[in-house]
């Protein structure tokens, strides 16, 4: 079984609509949404739009965490092995769960499953079908949409091994799944493209990253570099 772990800070309307497809679907065992001590009422609202829906786990920060840190504490509260990671500015839809039974690599601890595309912009189906390593993962870094795909979370981990890679740093703010996923690597573990496995990424003037992109693209860029610095 498989647990959806969603964040959230003052997005209810996006995400009501984010897992919508997928609510009822019968390989998810529970949605986790930790909300990062909204202010816009949105926490009141999830709680009051989803009474009496015991698949749906609401949790609130007594304070706010920032993106980074809620990621963290919303896998941590999942009670499943398999975690959908997922950005609550996103659409998961029946296709991806699909794709991920059909194709992925769900008995593999040290392997985060990757979806091939994050519609409509962010293709990586060239890398379908392929594990990631270091050395593949430095061999790509020439690629505009492979440092995109680094970029981006939506994903599937082992709760255990997210949990024992993640490491707080307060100076990171959207630009923390390759900050991530740079610890991943260094670890000695790698991605697994899947194919067929698709989202619908939603990009709007709310995005973490648009609102600070100098500083995050920056952030980003430090992470690029170090993975290629890393030693095989």
């Amino acid at each position: 079984m498989i647990s959806l772990c969603l964040t959230n800070y003052n997005r209810f309307e996006f995400l009501i609509e984010s897992f919508a497809q997928v609510i009822d679907d019968n390989r998810i065992s529970e949605i986790i949404i930790s909300d990062d001590a909204s202010n816009d009422g949105s926490y009141e609202k999830l709680v009051e739009w989803f009474a009496g829906h015991g698949k749906v786990k609401l949790f609130q920060n007594l304070s706010n965490k920032g993106m980074s840190l809620n990621k963290k504490i919303a896998v941590e509260l999942a009670t499943n092995n398999t975690c959908i990671l997922f950005d609550s500015d996103n659409v998961i839809s029946p296709d991806y769960i699909n794709a991920l039974f059909h194709n992925g690599q769900l008995m593999t601890d040290k392997v985060i499953n990757v979806p091939e595309w994050a519609q409509p912009d962010f293709k990586f189906s060239k890398y379908a079908g392929s594990f990631l390593r270091l050395k593949e993962a430095k061999e790509s870094m020439i690629d505009p949409m492979f440092r995109c795909m680094m970029n981006c979370c939506n994903y599937v981990v082992n709760r255990q091994m997210y949990i024992d890679v993640y490491e707080y740093d307060e100076t990171i703010k959207q630009a923390d799944t390759i900050a991530f996923n740079y610890r991943w690597l260094q670890k000695g573990y790698c991605f697994y493209v899947v194919p067929g496995m698709r989202y619908f990424h939603r990009v709007h003037k709310q995005s973490g990253f648009l609102e600070n992109i100098d500083y995050n693209m920056k952030q980003a860029k430090e992470f690029e570099n170090k993975i290629l610095q890393l030693s095989e």
